[in-house]
């Protein structure tokens, strides 16, 4: 879990009530490498012993045990379908009592003297209407954000939902900022138990980028995905068992890998990151279709990053695959001239995918998913080779893993309807997750792959798994995968070519080690 957070760049973490025996210890080790909780209280306390002290006594260790661990406390989940009982009435009749209930932790929270001062989120609902939710009345005063649950189905884009569910939250509590504590997208294609069938994990990728920047742009202060990883009934088949960031044997699916280049990309590492005045930027956009969106951010050292995204129709329920989206020239010009102007796409990695300087303008190709346009005074952007070192130009360059040997790909792609995505592996295991590619072949250029890794002496292969294969019927519509070249250490492996023309893994044998070469 801690491998699996790291990797994300996420540090908040919605579950239940640690207990001492059972989890509170495996809380506080997360704890302790900087993860903080929104803790959910139980329907299942609250029914035993008429309130939240048993809950809230338990949070309390974890806050005296590591200070500051505890990010919030949330009212009880979704009380039409988990309900409690007070006053004789049960929630699951009476949406009313809600008020009551969520009363009772505001005024328990505060008595508290090692929980006083924690923010309370609301309680929540599971399907139900706002309007049948509003008997409850203005929550207000017994919260400090309003949540609601956003999910969605048929392979929707999610600015509608999100949309919704802020309004909905903020109808329950219109003074407070909002949370969404509860929000994804599921891989099981055919479990039409919400009236809809899930995603694949390629298009779950592109609907969750476009979900966090909904919500962001929107004002929400928090949002928290659904889930870590697939529980691991049944993954492909079960909509409970779909809905995680890795899968259940913890390796990341595209979604964990976009999440985790985005919030590379807009990390901010400053010392005052949190408390520096914005300035504005004179931007104007225009070629950006009618789902279009943009939302303008900065960071502490001056730089503005521009996120440009949009929401066509990309999964189709009829046949169960991903509807091929059109890409669109949006051009953004600004007021003044740029330092720098460096476009980055999350979906593809963390590398630049354009850099300009000296400018006033970009154009950039938008179709399905964020686009990030970082407007610098000077920062400088990954340089290319010098000239004459001889090295051949790279489009983009990702480092998997650690230790003391590099295994080297260089990788080509021939483009159609999107990137080619693939895997590598060593010895039948995964190294890092899925790796989109962005050179074009016959360009000169190659993305530059390095794996890092302490293997033991002796032969080994190496395979590369084509993911995405796509053809359109001609040669200049037919999405293919080339490895260019494989070195270790620099030294170059015989035999280390191969065009992937379709979906699969080729493998490339590795020589036995020697003095100067050991795998």
């Amino acid at each position: 879990m801690i491998s699996a957070l790291d990797y994300l760049g996420i540090d908040h973490v919605r579950d239940g009530v640690p207990v001492a025996g059972i989890t509170l210890d495996q809380y506080a080790e997360l704890a302790r490498h900087g993860i903080q909780f929104n803790v959910i209280v139980t329907s299942r306390s609250f029914n035993e012993t008429g309130d939240y002290s048993h809950d809230l006594d338990r949070i309390e260790v974890l806050a005296n045990t590591v200070p500051g661990s505890v990010a919030s406390i949330e009212g009880l989940n979704e009380i039409n379908r988990y309900p409690v009982t007070l006053h004789g009435q049960s929630t699951a009749w009476n949406t009313a009592i809600g008020r009551d209930v969520q009363a009772l932790l505001h005024d328990q929270v505060n008595a508290h003297a090692g929980l006083a001062g924690v923010p309370i989120l609301n309680l929540s609902l599971g399907g139900m209407r706002p309007e049948d939710a509003s008997v409850m009345g203005n929550m207000s005063d017994l919260t400090d954000y309003g949540t609601w649950h956003t999910y969605f189905g048929l392979g929707e884009q999610p600015a509608k939902n999100i949309t919704s569910g802020v309004a909905a939250a903020k109808l329950l509590a219109p003074y407070d900022p909002v949370q969404i504590t509860e929000t994804g997208y599921y891989n099981a294609i055919n479990d039409m138990a919400w009236g809809g069938g899930g995603v694949s994990e390629a298009v779950q990728a592109k609907l969750t980028l476009n979900l966090l920047m909904d919500a962001a742009n929107q004002g929400v202060a928090r949002t928290y995905i659904y889930e870590l990883m697939d529980n691991g009934l049944f993954p492909t088949s079960s909509l409970e068992g779909s809905f995680g960031l890795f899968r259940g044997d913890g390796s990341p699916k595209p979604v964990a890998d976009a999440i985790h280049n985005l919030t590379t990309l807009l990390a901010d590492h400053g010392g005052n990151s949190e408390g520096f005045a914005t300035s504005s930027l004179n931007v104007s956009i225009s070629g950006l279709s009618d789902s279009g969106k943009s939302m303008l951010l900065q960071s502490s050292d001056g730089d503005h990053q521009l996120v440009l995204w949009a929401e066509p129709v990309i999964w189709s329920m009829d046949s169960r695959s991903e509807v091929w989206a059109p890409s669109q020239s949006v051009t953004v010009s600004l007021g003044q001239v740029a330092d720098e102007v460096t476009v980055y796409d999350p979906l593809r990695g963390t590398y630049a995918i354009s850099h300009a300087t000296n400018t006033d303008r970009v154009t950039v190709e938008v179709t399905d998913h964020p686009v990030i346009i970082e407007i610098s005074d000077g920062h400088s952007a990954p340089a290319a080779p010098p000239p004459g070192s001889g090295a051949a130009p790279q489009a983009g360059s990702t480092t998997i893993g650690d230790g003391s040997h590099a295994l080297v790909l260089k990788v080509s792609q021939d483009r159609y309807q999107g990137d080619a995505q693939y895997t590598i592996s060593v010895d039948g295991v995964q190294q890092g997750g899925t790796l989109t590619a962005q050179a074009r072949a016959g360009s000169g250029e190659t993305d530059l792959v390095t794996v890092k890794g302490d293997w033991s002496d002796g032969p080994h292969s190496v395979s590369v798994n084509f993911l995405n294969d796509a053809y359109g019927g001609s040669p200049d519509a037919d999405r293919n995968l080339h490895v260019e070249g494989i070195s270790y250490d620099g030294a170059e492996v015989s035999d280390g070519t191969a065009t992937l023309l379709s979906n699969g893994a080729r493998e490339f044998a590795l020589p036995h080690a020697t003095a100067d070469w050991a795998l």
